[in-house]
């Protein structure tokens, strides 16, 4: 009988221990949840277009909008000719542009200061080009375009 009680007690150990190891992991999960937090974080986004293109000017514009060839008569020294253009924003966001003059053999040449264009709108620039001596000249301008932040 004595070893009876034992096995007993010994398993009398076991089951507090248990319920002593289960008590105390369920504590921990409790401060687990306590201290533990999410945060959800919903967004939308709407991408737009980007395209701005030349359609008009007096000289020849490219299928594409994106090059026109102006081919002035012969001018005289400090005589001047002009490049009309038209652009258009055909994108979705507003755009800022400029002209640039990226090539430039001694000709005087006057753009007009950086525009806002909004989209869907059209906007009439013009560059002037003075010659300063007798000479053949070739150069090109840019109009760099870039998205409104």
């Amino acid at each position: 009988m004595n070893s009876i009680r034992r096995k007993y007690k010994k398993y009398k150990y076991i089951g507090l221990l248990s319920v002593v190891l289960i008590f105390t992991l369920s504590i921990i999960g409790v401060g687990y949840g306590v201290w533990n937090d999410t945060v959800e974080i919903s967004t939308k986004i709407t991408t737009g277009e980007f395209d701005m293109k030349l359609i008009q000017g007096n000289g020849f514009i490219e299928r594409d909008g994106k090059r026109i060839e102006f081919n002035p008569e012969k001018i005289k020294p400090g005589d001047s000719v002009i490049l009309d253009y038209t652009v258009r924003n055909e994108g979705t966001i507003p755009c800022k542009y400029k002209v640039i003059v990226t090539e430039n053999n001694s000709l005087d040449i006057h753009c007009e200061e950086e525009k806002i264009l909004e989209p869907g709108k059209e906007a009439r620039g013009e560059i002037k080009i003075t010659g300063s001596s007798v000479g053949q000249y070739e150069y090109t301008m840019k109009l760099q375009c870039t998205q409104v932040n």
